[in-house]
């Protein structure tokens, strides 16, 4: 009897343990994610690091790094656990290459993303705003850092940054241009230093027919953000209208203005 009541102990005892290491590993895997996706519409998929094949966004799904998202006929907006909230319009590709943030750690911050094509709408977290040196959005043509930014961004064969708040610092072979609040940037090859133009007309509709200035209350923004606009952006389509996999060319570029 007593030899009985010593087993089921130790077999009590080991069930207890193995329900805690598996609440260990779950809330370990819970906290190590990157972002959440706090709205999707449409086709919106996830290609995550080492798996084969895509997995549809849905609201609520959690992000890693190593995780891509492609938007394809849909649009989606995540936030990240450092308070970042990204809007991915349609036929977008990013990815998190790299993503570590503990707000109880002040000198644990990183973020290291791929704007791969297509068209986005930010605004930065903590990294963005106390380590903006820790925080790099690479593109084919150049690398953005940020500075307490909001920012627009359409990338095809050329990158277009218009500037809400803060600054964004785009970078690449030919040299570093600074970006201010109101500004637009153009860049059209990894070798050429980018330029200060005219906002093109086709970004209206993107910023969701934001001059650059704050919206009046109650125009629908969720969580400071504008809502993902319905049937993409004038310009951006399916594959195969421009590269493969990506949004067709913009328009002619406009051409400079007064460079600082």
């Amino acid at each position: 009897m007593k030899k009985n009541n010593l087993l089921t102990f130790l077999f009590l005892q080991i069930l207890v343990l193995s329900g805690m290491c598996l609440i260990a590993n779950q809330t370990s895997a819970e906290t190590a994610y990157a972002a959440r996706a706090l709205v999707v519409t449409g086709d919106v998929q996830v290609v995550s690091k080492g798996q084969q094949g895509s997995a549809p966004l849905t609201r609520g799904s959690l992000l890693y790094p190593g995780d891509t998202v492609i938007t394809k006929t849909g649009e989606t907006q995540i936030r990240f656990t450092d308070k970042m909230t990204l809007s991915l319009y349609s036929y977008t590709t990013f990815a998190i290459e790299e993503y570590q943030f503990a707000p109880e750690e002040q000198h644990v911050g990183r973020a290291q993303f791929n704007f791969i094509g297509g068209a986005i709408h930010a605004l930065t977290g903590l990294i963005g705003k106390q380590k903006p040196k820790e925080f790099q959005m690479k593109t084919n043509l150049g690398t953005l850092g940020v500075r307490g930014t909001e920012y627009y961004s359409v990338l095809d064969k050329t990158l277009y940054v218009t500037v809400v708040e803060g600054s964004v610092s785009l970078s690449n072979q030919a040299g570093n241009r600074e970006i201010n609040a109101g500004q637009t940037g153009l860049v059209t090859s990894i070798a050429s230093l980018p330029q200060l133009v005219q906002r093109p007309a086709s970004m209206d509709r993107f910023q969701g027919g934001r001059p650059g200035g704050p919206q009046p209350a109650g125009d629908g923004r969720r969580n400071g953000m504008p809502p993902p606009q319905p049937g993409g952006l004038p310009g951006v389509g399916p594959a195969g209208a421009g590269m493969p996999g990506m949004p067709p060319p913009p328009p002619p570029p406009p051409p400079p203005i007064g460079l600082k």
